[in-house]
């Protein structure tokens, strides 16, 4: 009786030994050749001995939830905002309008006046208002109006009209509707005067300062790079040349209240291409500066 006991207590730890090395081993094998071996052609392992055990985690059970981990990491997943930023496409680079509008303007400084006219050789006061925001692109800003008294009418209906605050681009009114400009900035104003066109602080204008007329420019973006349909103005005829005889202010008007473009030495050659006698009398010669600068300068201060 003794040693059926023993046979049966030896048989049932081999039993325990048994269930319990196969509910163990097949588990931790599996996490083992996860970390170190590729799953695919991983063969597929069974417990030994018993495998029927209710705790026993076979291997392909393993393998197959690994691979769903797997296939769910491989999913398409939202950009992160580095990468959306490495991916956007910047847009094209732009300029003010009013930058281009004033760009545009400058290249007729010097132009003679015509009334009438609207360019490219020769403008009057609207004419080349007009000229400017068509080249630019922005005739729908001015309606298209050629006059001076015809743009301060429709934008005074339209209750567009500020006598502060100007800003680079927008239209300056003078006389009530008698001759316009457009503003630069600092005071200043580009015009075509009977003089040609030029540069001038609003204050030196007559007839005198009625209104500005805000367009809205200086934030209104345009695409940059674009070639300026200003047309080239045919060589300016030299009438003769003279030199300065004393540091004299090369201007960009017949006025000493206009810009100074720059300061001359003593002795510099002017090709001489216009002349104009101001107020006063005083008696300006239109400079063709060495460098190839064209500006005003006295006439008294030469020979």
């Amino acid at each position: 009786m003794s040693q059926k006991r023993a046979r049966l207590r030896a048989l049932a730890s081999l039993g325990l030994s048994i269930v319990f090395f196969g509910a163990l081993v097949p588990a931790t094998s599996a996490a083992s050749i996860e970390a170190s071996t590729p799953l695919a052609g991983l063969p597929a392992t069974s417990a030994p001995s018993v495998t029927s055990a209710p705790s026993v985690i076979s291997a392909p059970s393993v393998i197959a939830g690994a691979a769903a981990v797997i296939d769910l990491s491989a999913q398409d997943r939202p950009l992160s905002a580095s990468a959306r930023a490495a991916a956007h496409v910047s847009s094209p680079a732009t300029v003010a309008a009013s930058t281009r509008v004033i760009a545009l303007a400058e290249t007729h400084l010097g132009a003679r006046y015509q009334h009438g006219a609207t360019g490219p050789r020769a403008f009057d006061c609207s004419g080349l208002v007009y000229r400017v925001f068509e080249d630019a692109g922005l005739g729908r800003k001015i309606a298209g109006l050629r006059s001076a008294a015809a743009l301060y009418a429709h934008f005074r209906a339209l209750h567009m009209v500020s006598t502060q605050n100007p800003q680079p681009g927008d239209l300056v009114i003078f006389g009530g509707g008698s001759h316009v400009g457009i503003y630069i900035g600092a005071g200043r104003v580009i015009h075509a005067m009977v003089s040609g066109v030029a540069i001038t602080r609003i204050k030196a204008v007559y007839p005198s300062f009625t209104t500005y007329v805000p367009l809205g420019l200086a934030t209104l973006r345009l695409p940059a790079g674009t070639s300026s349909k200003a047309v080239p103005r045919a060589p300016l005829k030299v009438i003769t040349t003279v030199r300065t005889i004393a540091p004299l202010s090369l201007r960009a008007a017949p006025s000493t209240a206009a810009r100074r473009l720059l300061v001359l030495r003593p002795g510099v050659r002017l090709s001489v291409i216009g002349i104009f006698r101001g107020p006063h009398n005083v008696r300006w010669f239109r400079v063709r500066a060495p460098g190839g600068r064209i500006g005003w300068v006295v006439a008294g201060y030469t020979r």
